[in-house]
């Protein structure tokens, strides 16, 4: 018994960590995108607007796992500061693209996050960590709100499918690392 709530335990310090990396890193993709979408476009373009309104429940969810992790005593990723540079640069580089690589980035990654947060979620169901499990449900269904604006704007293209793959893959790198380290 007491080896299987040690390993709970590291599960849940695991996913803590993942997570706060994750939504620091939305957080730091919207700053990179707003730099340049704020310039690119007028302030009255919707865009902005939904980007700024995405990012503020990033910060939600982020401040949400930063009191987690105090609470659980969880250090961040190791990788921290890459993912702090790496992030910024993934949102700037698909807005400097345009405002549908942008979008494409942003539904690229919820499309990874929602996978990753609804796997959480049955696990932590099935340890009894409901509490937990209906706030990341919560989290995962903004995260899809996300997708479907990101998808409503993404055309088809060559470039935005170009960086919906690079996204996905990055997203997914991201995620095994800071699980572990």
């Amino acid at each position: 018994m007491h080896i299987l709530i040690r390993s709970k335990k590291e599960y849940i310090k695991s996913l803590v960590r993942v997570n706060h990396a994750g939504e620091y890193g939305a957080k730091r993709i919207y700053e990179g995108q707003l730099s340049v979408l704020s310039k690119r476009l007028g302030s009255s373009d919707a865009t902005l607007s939904e980007v700024q309104h995405m990012k503020e429940q990033e910060l939600e969810h982020l401040k949400y796992f930063e009191d987690l992790m105090i609470k659980k005593g969880v250090r961040p990723t190791f990788f921290h500061k890459v993912w702090h540079v790496g992030a910024f640069c993934m949102g700037f580089v698909s807005a400097a693209l345009g405002k549908g690589a942008a979008m494409a980035c942003t539904s690229a990654v919820e499309e990874v996050i929602d996978e990753h947060y609804k796997d959480q979620v049955a696990i932590l169901k099935s340890i009894n960590e409901n509490e937990l499990a209906d706030t990341i449900e919560n989290f995962r269904l903004e995260e899809l709100e996300h997708k479907r604006i990101g998808d409503s704007y993404a055309s088809i293209g060559v470039i935005q499918a170009g960086v919906k793959v690079i996204a996905r893959f990055v997203t997914k790198a991201a995620i095994s690392i800071s699980k572990r380290v």
